[in-house]
């Protein structure tokens, strides 16, 4: 402990002072990562990114670039953090055709798995209503998620990724 009586040249609020910013430092430093409404960090969004681009070695970002191709922009595209631990995300993308169109309510879901070494799971469909579709959602709107978009190249990029 420093006594601040045996310290004559250096002024008591001065010292004060330098020793409150550094425990603040020191207690911010160790606080976490601030999340935004969605719920994640910004090292849970760069973990998502890192993910999404493991989807572009496999059918998921193949049949994303086609069902946007053929249907248009995704009406719904999320990333959802299922496990911190185990870095698990689920990708869910909706698509909801043109007026007129000959497609479907058409819909994605895929899981990345063991710290983004493989896509785990694809499942895909394409439904007569879109509350059907929606049906496939469960809670990839309950946080942490993260609204995405698809690339023009096909990517699959959360939309606060930079």
């Amino acid at each position: 402990m420093i006594n601040l009586t045996t310290m004559p040249c250096v002024p008591h609020a001065a010292v004060r002072g330098v020793l409150l910013i550094g425990v603040g430092t020191l207690l911010v430093a160790g606080c976490g990562q601030a999340k935004d409404k969605g719920g994640f960090s910004s090292k849970d969004r760069a973990a998502a990114v890192v993910a999404m681009r493991v989807f572009s070695a496999t059918g998921v970002q193949q049949a994303a670039e086609t069902y946007t191709g053929e249907i248009g922009q995704p009406t719904t595209c999320r990333i959802r953090l299922e496990s911190r631990q185990q870095q698990r995300f689920r990708l869910y993308i909706q698509w909801t055709p043109k007026k007129g169109s000959a497609y479907g309510f058409t819909w994605l879901e895929a899981v990345s798995s063991r710290g983004f070494a493989q896509a785990s799971s694809l499942h895909s469909g394409t439904t007569g209503t879109e509350k059907a579709a929606s049906a496939h959602i469960g809670d990839a709107l309950t946080p942490p998620t993260e609204p995405c978009h698809i690339g023009i190249d096909g990517s699959i990029v959360p939309d606060k990724a930079k």
